[in-house]
């Protein structure tokens, strides 16, 4: 086998070994019910083709009428996406039965396309794949760009209207769908990035051709497959990135789509020259123009479609309300007359004026005023009142928060404020609210002041009273000057004023007596109290937690579930909007109905206008900074970033913190996290808070701008808690990070929820569960849309005898009725395909996976970490299986919980089956078994913590890993687990200067031949080939493809059993697909799985043990010691006088001898050990 190829990982068996050892398990390989697969036609066969075809005579048409290159477009796509095509028994359903010749060359048609188009995760997978294909299929690669390139170009004039059309939509799809398009989060921005990533494509391309013209030419040496493999590989890569000046996926971000075009026309006319290529390819050439000539188009089409909606609907770019309202604060007369005419001085009048005359008759229970804050309880007599400014003092206090008691009964001017509609409004850098609330104070009725005074005088008599600047006091302007002068003494006078401030801008239903009391009561030990471990832990915690989300994966899967769910939401409000009509009739009111609706249509404009949308949100937090506070104080996914150091009472000047600081925000900015939150927030920020100002005041935005009195009624409590509040806490929601803590209310679920985010807040809670925001609203989002909280509502408010269908009630109505239309609503009349729930019975029927779908280019896209998707598509799963198979599999339930439980992580499976068997250990009672998994679960969590502190150079490592061209995977299982999990995103970069770090062995894979390198799950867009005959069986069960088939013993030993299992593992599972295996009821296919698990495990075992490597005989002769029950193992070792483990045994000289001698006394420790 050639050495190169063993070298980069292609399958180490040839087809007469792979034939041998299949004969020699006693493996069938001809089937009755299994068509005879094509034989391998040569990539010289499409040249013979190819030779008498002329240039730009190969239509679609063309193709499908030579069978022969019919056949060689089937095996080259079976050689690129089929997962086992390296041996002659392999056959593949799809590529060699079911699809019709002409949906085969469509599929080919859109990956040649895709890959020409330069397509980020398609050129990156090619590339990867490309690297470890042996020379047949890299022959098949370059016979395929040949057949391209023979074609004619999309607006050639062979080409009818609607290939011409076609080839539009593939080459525009290919820059639309394209991870880094969406990361850029701008359609406008498409023509700059699509078209220079070309260039690496067509590297590819070359490379593919040479192989294939040198592989006609001659058959290829190892020396000369290395070759390939290792100069010109490289070189390709080198030339793309030199083109550039810059690394090739930079390269492909930043060049303009003029330029690209410019270089391309230059760089084949040197390939023609140097005779590398043989013709200009204008399919290239419309690659590279589409990204200037379609790409502005759709970008003008968006421009178009927002026009008309601006036309038809009156949506306008929003008010600049920082730039309208900047100045607004300087007039502070105006300010304060326009609160005052929207508060009811009338209530405050009549509270004022019954507390005085409460106060002369009960004047003892409001001496407690006169004494500090913390003795403000004990009894006090009027004798304590011994001068003028114990008078003043006490007199402010009454004045301000009226009688001290729990229920206060007796109101002062603050409480009636609040009670009344007055809000506070800053009115410029000169002002504060000690004159604020004494210009309100003018504002009074000169009668009740007066009453105030005389009441004072009355109780105190002359002597004191005509002391003290009361006596002075005989108008409202007075009493508001007293009031301001009082601003410049200290002590209790500043605490009143301070404490009047915060309960003027509290909800008037939840102030307490200690509001009044103690609220800003705050001993110097915990105001100036040092940074203590548990702080210092915590910032140490969000710097890891911001290290492990800056990747371009997380930024992607941010963007794609903030789209999922602001897509489920604004259906939601057109749902919400018909659900609210039977009110509105009756009522007569229109306005909610239609604020609901108009709202989400404003939102799809904001979308269009994205930019626009966020000046405009980034403009109100420039007028509100308190709102940028709170909405970005997390970025999406509820990680702690703003003022993090002040909230810790950590020193952000040290310069420890302010070098962390600079450097993960160098970091978050460079992977878009920074960008990609602002932007999500303000267009979920923005729409809802125009949706909710048409909701409450009936009109738009814009139109409540206009209002004279809208800088004032932004500040009211109306706008802060019907539209304003409600606004974040949506945005917030949108993005997953709002905090479940801030929430009012009780009950079962919230308190887990708050628990939760407790958890995850504390010093080192953060390390296991570092998403527990994320995890709450996923799961509220989730109990939302299955319609789980509208018939909770039901249930608690019939038994309550309360109306089940009020707000909250019609709100998670439209919600349910959403979520089931999803999952259950045939999509094809709206152009939108079928239905979640028809394509997972479809699914089920043909034995995929509820992960993955289909792509039109012969790819699969992979939704496992798509939250909140994945919830849908998995519980469409279920149902499917319900519907066909009358119960879900057990398999499937499990893994609805990993997904559900994975997402406080954000990642499945290993950390779930982690928790899982450490509490099954724990159960058992084994103290040893208990033991290890405790060492087991803190080594783990080690691992992740160390992995997730470096993930963010993830991409470095596999641009690493792209330079070095090695794309295996290790099997991290083996050697030290913790320190290869540890290194697992920067193990490539050390062989950039020739140094490896982690020489394991490549991880097999027991369902296919070779581990699949996905280049998309850089961006959140996790794919791979289609599944092998063995994933579909397991899918057809309800299992994933790693959970197919599952060895016990040692990392090494299962890794080599899952080497000798894959081929028979597929060949047997082809035979039972083709028996009818997946038209059997389930527990019928769940049992013939079961046995054919257990017969393929024992045919690998029986290969193993008959095996002449001496490896594996030894791994053979450790795998039946270990079989033995656990204290008759013990007593063996004992016996033996072996010390340490079993596993170390195999590593010693006489590791074979020992190993026979312990599988001796195992086997008569009945007449050995136990004779007695």
């Amino acid at each position: 086998m050639d050495e190169s190829l063993l070298s980069m990982g292609v399958n180490k068996k040839s087809e007469t070994e792979s034939s041998d050892s299949l004969l020699s398990m006693g493996v069938n390989t001809k089937s009755s019910m299994m068509p005879e697969p094509q034989e391998n036609f040569e990539a010289y066969s499409i040249m013979n083709e190819l030779e008498n075809i002329e240039q730009d005579s190969l239509t679609e048409r063309a193709i499908l009428e030579n069978k022969n290159l019919v056949q060689g477009i089937r095996n080259i796509m079976k050689a690129r996406y089929s997962p086992e095509t390296r041996n002659k028994f392999s056959f593949d359903e799809k590529y060699d039965r079911t699809m019709s010749d002409a949906d085969v060359i469509q599929e080919w048609q859109n990956w040649m396309r895709s890959l020409a188009g330069g397509q980020t995760v398609t050129t990156g997978n090619d590339v990867a794949w490309f690297a470890m294909a042996n020379d047949d299929q890299r022959a098949l690669m370059g016979a395929s760009f040949e057949i391209m390139d023979k074609m004619p170009g999309i607006f050639n004039d062979n080409v009818t209207w609607k290939e011409t059309l076609d080839g539009v939509r593939d080459y525009a799809w290919a820059g639309i769908w394209d991870p880094s398009t969406v990361l850029g989060l701008g359609v406008g921005r498409l023509f700059t990035r699509t078209v220079s990533k070309e260039i690496v494509g067509r590297e590819i391309r070359d490379i593919a051709r040479k192989a294939f013209k040198e592989a006609l030419k001659r058959g290829m040496t190892r020396a000369e497959a290395k070759e390939v493999r290792s100069k010109v590989i490289k070189k390709g890569f080198r030339k793309a990135a030199l083109k550039q000046n810059l690394p090739p996926v930079i390269a492909g971000m930043t060049t303009d789509a003029a330029i690209a075009v410019g270089t391309d026309q230059l760089y084949q006319g040197l390939r023609i020259g140097s005779g590398v290529q043989d013709h200009r390819s204008l399919p290239q050439s419309a690659g590279a123009a589409l990204g200037v000539i379609v790409m502005p188009g759709l970008f003008a089409g968006t421009k178009m479609l927002a026009k008309g909606m601006s036309e038809t609907l009156g949506f306008k770019t929003y008010t600049d309300i920082d730039g309208k309202f900047k100045d607004k604060a300087a007039d502070k007369e105006l300010i304060t007359e326009q609160v005052v005419l929207k508060t009811d001085m009338k209530l405050v009048n009549q509270n004022l004026r019954k507390l005085f005359q409460n106060f002369e008759d009960n004047i003892d229970t409001y001496l407690p005023w006169s004494v500090a804050r913390q003795q403000a309880k004990e009894t006090v007599k009027v004798d304590n009142i011994s001068g003028p400014k114990d008078l003043e003092d006490l007199f402010e206090s009454v004045f301000l928060f009226g009688r001290p008691d729990d229920n206060l009964a007796q109101k002062g001017l603050v409480y009636s404020l609040a009670e009344a509609g007055f809000v506070y409004i800053p009115r410029g850098k000169d002002d504060n609210f000690s004159n604020y609330l004494g210009d309100a104070i003018k504002y009074l009725p000169e009668e009740t002041v007066k009453e105030m005074v005389d009441s004072f005088r009355t109780q105190f008599g002359d002597n004191i009273f005509s002391a003290s600047g009361i006596s002075k006091i005989d108008s409202p302007e007075k009493l508001a000057d007293w009031f301001k002068a009082r601003s410049s003494e200290g002590g209790k006078i500043l605490y009143n004023r301070k404490a009047a401030q915060d309960i003027i801008n509290k909800d008037i239903d939840n102030i307490t007596l200690d509001d009044m009391l103690n609220m800003h009561r705050v001993s110097d030990d915990v105001a100036n109290k040092a940074a203590n471990n548990f702080e210092r832990v915590k910032y140490i915690q969000s710097l890891w937690k911001r290290a492990l989300t800056s990747h371009p994966s997380t930024t992607g899967l941010n963007i794609k579930g903030w789209a999922y769910t602001t897509s489920m939401n604004n259906i939601s409000d057109v749902v919400l909007s018909a659900v609210l009509l039977p009110k509105s009739i009756i009522k007569g009111d229109f306005q909610e109905a239609k604020g609901s609706l108009l709202g989400a249509a404003r939102r799809g404009y904001n979308l269009l206008e994205m930019n626009a949308t966020v000046e405009s949100g980034l403009s109100f937090l420039r007028f509100r900074p308190e709102v940028g506070d709170e909405l970005l104080s997390e970025i999406s996914g509820g990680v702690e970033s703003r003022d993090i150091l002040k909230r810790l009472n950590l020193d952000p000047n040290a310069k420890i913190n302010k070098a962390s600081e600079a450097t993960i925000g160098a970091i978050q900015t460079a992977m878009g996290v920074k960008l990609q939150d602002e932007v999500t927030k303000m267009i979920s920020f923005m729409s809802a808070l125009d949706q909710n100002i048409m909701k409450v005041y009936g009109v738009d935005y814009n139109a409540f701008m206009k209002r004279p009195d809208a800088f004032v009624e932004m500040h009211t409590k109306k706008f802060l808690e019907e539209v304003q509040g409600p606004a974040i806490d949506r945005a917030k929601k949108e993005t997953y990070s709002f905090s479940w803590l801030s929430k009012e209310g009780s009950g079962l679920f919230l308190g887990i929820a708050k628990n939760i985010e407790r958890f995850s807040n504390s010093a080192g809670g953060g390390f296991l569960i570092p998403f527990g925001r994320f995890f709450n609203t996923a799961t509220a989002m989730l109990g939302d849309y299955s319609g789980f909280n509208a018939l909770k509502h039901v249930t608690t408010s019939v038994g309550k005898m309360k109306n089940p269908f009020d707000d909250e009630g019609q709100y998670l109505l439209s919600k349910g009725i959403v979520g089931w239309g999803a999952l259950l609503i045939p999509r094809q009349e709206f152009g939108l395909g079928k239905s979640e729930y028809e394509l997972a019975k479809e699914r089920v029927r043909s034995g995929q996976t509820w992960n993955y779908e289909e792509l039109t280019d012969g790819s699969r896209r992979d939704y496992t970490y798509d939250a909140p998707q994945n919830y849908m598509r998995i519980i469409a799963q279920a149902l499917a299986h319900r519907q066909i198979d009358g119960r879900v599999p057990t398999d499937l339930k499990e893994e609805m919980a990993e997904i559900l439980v994975g997402q406080t992580f954000r990642q499945t499976g290993e950390v779930y089956d982690t928790f899982k068997d450490y509490f099954s250990f724990i159960l058992d009672g084994d103290i040893e078994d208990n033991f290890m998994a405790s060492v087991e679960l803190l080594s783990g969590g080690f691992s992740r913590i160390v992995s997730g502190g470096t993930r963010f150079m993830d991409p470095l490592n596999t641009m690493a890993a792209f330079a070095v061209q090695d794309f295996t995977q290790p099997d991290r299982r083996q050697g030290n687990e913790v320190y290869n999990n540890s290194i697992r995103y920067i193990d490539k970069i050390p062989e950039m200067i020739g140094v490896s770090i982690n020489n394991n062995p490549e991880r097999n894979i027991s369902t296919r031949q070779q581990s699949n390198f996905d280049f998309g799950r850089m961006s959140g867009a996790r794919g791979d080939r289609g599944p092998s005959p063995a994933e579909r069986l397991a899918g057809s069960v309800g299992k994933s493809a790693w959970k197919a088939i599952r060895f016990d013993g040692e990392p090494e030993l299962k890794n080599r059993l899952d080497d000798f299992v894959q081929e028979v593992f597929n060949l047997e599972a082809s035979i039972l697909i083709e028996d009818g295996f997946l038209e059997l009821p389930l527990h019928k296919r769940e049992e013939k799985y079961a046995k054919l698990v257990r017969r393929v495990k024992d045919r690998a075992k029986s290969i193993l043990s008959s095996s002449s490597k001496k490896s594996d005989k030894l791994m053979s002769l450790e795998m039946e010691v270990l079989k033995a029950p656990k204290r008759v193992l013990r007593d063996a070792l004992d016996a033996a006088g072996y010390d340490g483990e079993v596993t170390d045994l195999k590593s010693m000289e006489d590791g074979e001898a020992k190993l026979q001698y312990l599988l001796y006394l195992i086997k008569y420790a009945d007449d050995i050990m136990y004779a007695d």
